[in-house]
């Protein structure tokens, strides 16, 4: 994977991350014989206002690219690497036949509490969420959508502290990302490669263009929790509290 990140380079007047990925788009749209097998995203984050000057980007967008040779795959690489930005781009080039396999996995962060310190946890993020929704002007937001939740937490976890104890030991997960995984062949190294997808994969066949084929997209499974049985105490769609089977 190449990153690049141009710290000290020049921007446009009035340059945004959300006018940066347009273009990167555009540039991908319409670079000769590109075919795009996957794109997802970009994703931004809710505005107040519904026509907004400019939106403020959550995570930019994911490409997997085809391209009939190794030098096209690398102009376009040195194209986009081009193209004025202090955020990293991580691209990928390389060779490919077949299926391309993606699986698009949760990945957290774990740490370990007693109950007591989960609940506090919890609380300061209802406390958060309930000052969001405060500052909201419309009635049904996603933050009083997410406090229906948070409640129903709140009671989940205060019983398990009344069975169990306030210095029971839970683990808090909390979302970190998604982890973003590419599996396929590899004829140049004649072997199995994966890789993560970063930003954008390009690959290019060895002979002929139709030998690569298409992206398979692997369904989602509940992620594990290490090793042994654990129990869920409350979940919600930043955190979780977990502890093993009782």
């Amino acid at each position: 994977m190449v990153l690049s990140r141009k710290r000290d380079c020049m921007l446009p007047t009035g340059w945004t991350a959300d006018q940066y990925w347009d273009v990167i788009d555009r540039v991908i749209q319409t670079e000769p014989e590109a075919k795009i097998l996957f794109k997802d995203g970009p994703y931004y984050w809710p505005s107040r206002n519904p026509h907004p000057v400019f939106r403020l980007v959550k995570r930019g967008a994911k490409y997997i690219v085809m391209l009939p040779s190794k030098e096209a795959a690398e102009a376009l690489r040195q194209k986009l690497d081009a193209l004025p930005s202090k955020l990293w781009l991580r691209q990928t080039v390389a060779a490919a036949r077949g299926d391309l396999n993606l699986s698009v996995r949760p990945a957290y962060k774990a740490k370990r509490y007693t109950a007591k310190e989960a609940a506090k946890d919890l609380e300061e993020l209802i406390e958060r969420t309930e000052a969001l929704n405060e500052l909201s002007r419309e009635k049904d937001n996603l933050f009083a959508a997410w406090l229906v939740v948070g409640y129903r937490n709140r009671e989940e976890l205060a019983a398990y502290r009344a069975q169990y104890g306030e210095d029971a030991t839970v683990t808090v997960r909390k979302n970190s990302s998604s982890c973003w995984r590419l599996n396929w062949f590899n004829p140049e190294r004649n072997k199995r490669q994966q890789a993560n997808v970063g930003d954008i994969v390009i690959v290019y066949p060895i002979g002929f263009l139709d030998s690569i084929g298409i992206v398979r997209k692997a369904d989602q499974r509940e992620p594990r929790s290490d090793s042994g049985r654990f129990h869920r105490i409350c979940r919600n769609s930043i955190m979780e509290v977990i502890d093993r089977e009782k």
